[in-house]
């Protein structure tokens, strides 16, 4: 992140390399140490050494880093930078402004941000979350109004304005209420399904690890295939993607009818399946991963 974050600010101002130089040359020498086919990764501490200093530009200038999704750095260093971009801001001979996204933290307690401009997420969309939730919940899951009520005040109050939260909450119900159900079973279900976005990432990913062998191979060849594309894939195009090996090493030069004997039957029941929720169909756009945009 810092050295997209330098590199960015040089190639907008080249004359702010003044900056850059003495750790630049410590860097070349570390490769040198290293020998020609040395890929030694520029010091942490060099990259924020430079980043500290352009808060002492010469002379007046204004930085603005917009840097989205930090809940998703290591966490042993996510503190670490927030309290370096922090200081940052507080340099006087540079007027630097930073906008920071992310997900809840520990880290990240708004506490920290009280002296500056903090928008928390689920104060600022919670009107919007209920009518999505009101939406989707009504239209597709068909639910008595009592549980819907119920459903839906859980979702508000659970879903720290994430939509992809109660996208992935509509869905578990989708697959739940087809097998009957009652009021409580329905509770007790949302009780059990992680309110961290990251957790039920896992969860899901668990359950498609201890499923049916093939299952798992065609799932993850399937998000392979579609987080590669640069735009969304039909439903055809991954339909003849699994009917060839996924072994490069073997020959493939198939006749029309066994080629047809190699395509799964009922796609997008089978996408759904192996997929979990980290594949969507739509019918304008084809195949797509919400995670990767």
């Amino acid at each position: 992140m810092l050295r997209s974050i330098l590199y960015k600010i040089l190639d907008h101002n080249k004359s702010s390399f003044v900056h850059f130089q003495a750790e630049y040359r410590k860097y070349q020498a570390l490769l040198r140490e290293g020998g020609s086919n040395n890929l030694a990764q520029w010091p942490l501490e060099s990259l924020k050494k430079i980043l500290v200093s352009l808060g002492n530009y010469p002379r007046p200038e204004r930085l603005y880093l917009i840097i989205d999704a930090i809940d998703e750095s290591a966490a042993k260093d996510r503190w670490d930078i927030v309290q370096l971009l922090h200081k940052l801001t507080s340099m006087r001979s540079c007027i630097v402004k930073i906008l920071l996204t992310s997900r809840p933290t520990n880290e990240l307690d708004h506490h920290f941000w009280k002296p500056h401009n903090y928008i928390r997420l689920q104060s600022a969309n919670s009107t919007d979350i209920l009518m999505f939730s009101n939406s989707i919940l009504g239209r597709d899951l068909g639910l008595p109004s009592h549980i819907l009520t119920s459903v839906k005040d859980y979702i508000a109050t659970h879903a720290h304005g994430l939509f992809i939260w109660v996208h992935l909450i509509k869905e578990e119900l989708l697959q739940y209420i087809e097998r009957g159900y009652t009021a409580n079973m329905i509770y007790r279900l949302l009780q059990s399904l992680p309110t961290e976005l990251e957790r039920f990432y896992e969860e899901i990913l668990r359950r498609l690890e201890n499923g049916d062998k093939q299952d798992v191979e065609d799932g993850l060849r399937m998000i392979r295939i579609v987080l590669s594309t640069h735009r969304h894939l039909r439903v055809a195009e991954i339909h003849h993607a699994l009917a060839i090996p996924d072994d490069p090493d073997v020959e493939f030069s198939p006749t029309d009818e066994s080629f047809q004997n190699n395509l799964v039957l009922g796609i997008e029941n089978h996408i759904i399946h192996c997929g979990g929720n980290f594949l969507n169909i739509t019918g304008h756009s084809g195949i797509f991963c919400p995670y990767k945009y």
